[in-house]
């Protein structure tokens, strides 16, 4: 059983009370915006070598990798001044935290640690890996929709579920990560953290993150993803 994907279309019908929408157009779009090909190329963010890296990164190390996404990533997450009043509105982490830990478990191990969807380090188009991003990218579509249409003042707090917001989640999952493992004195050489990065960023672009904004020029007026070092600092 897909349980991310299970989880969604369990509370679809509630949402669609709220949000207007057909549930089936919902999905469609957001299959439509995820051009999977722009990111397996050669050197870009979902390349073949950088997720087989990342993958066995988190075979080797998933139990502190989960210890990290819960005491640091989503911590991390509902610091940020704009996107925790996102958060407040649809999560349940405060309410209902160990549902909220396992909805996030599910998603990185739709990911990371099964082998459905990928083949010889690429994601496939039609996989269960590419299909849990797609049901987390119409759940964002959900939820904002039904935010913009319940007194949400964008003004204030920014568009719910924006491209900043989504790089910031990216960032969440992979630097604020390999921060605390650092703290745990778990050595792991630059490339290694690289592709950690690099992949994360890309499930950023599948989730709607702007491509232009994850990579930096690189050698003869080419561009690359951005580094460890580089995201770190962007995080901050």
């Amino acid at each position: 059983t897909h349980h991310k994907v299970a989880i969604f279309k369990g509370v679809f019908p509630l949402l669609m009370r709220f949000s207007g929408h057909d549930r089936d157009a919902l999905l469609r779009e957001a299959e439509d915006a995820l051009i999977l090909a722009d990111a397996v190329q050669p050197g870009d963010l979902l390349d073949p070598a950088t997720c087989t890296r990342a993958r066995k990164v988190f075979d080797r190390w998933s139990t502190v990798w989960f210890m990290a996404l819960v005491f640091r990533s989503l911590p991390d997450s509902y610091a940020a001044a704009a996107g925790v009043h996102v958060l407040g509105r649809v999560s349940d982490l405060a309410t209902d935290p160990f549902r909220r830990a396992g909805e996030t478990a599910f998603f990185v191990m739709d990911l990371l640690g099964s082998d459905k969807g990928w083949h010889e380090g690429a994601m496939q188009p039609d996989g269960a890996a590419l299909q849990s991003v797609r049901g987390v990218r119409a759940m964002h579509a959900l939820m904002a929709d039904r935010l913009l249409n319940h007194e949400w003042d964008s003004a204030v707090y920014g568009v719910p579920f924006n491209q900043e917001d989504v790089i910031g989640t990216a960032l969440s999952f992979s630097t604020s990560t390999l921060d605390m493992l650092d703290e745990l004195g778990i050595e792991m050489d630059e490339q290694t953290r690289n592709a950690v990065v690099r992949f994360w960023l890309g499930i950023g672009f599948l989730l709607g993150a702007p491509h232009d904004a994850l990579m930096v020029p690189g050698p003869e007026g080419t561009l690359r993803p951005l580094d460890h070092r580089e995201a770190r600092a962007l995080s901050l």
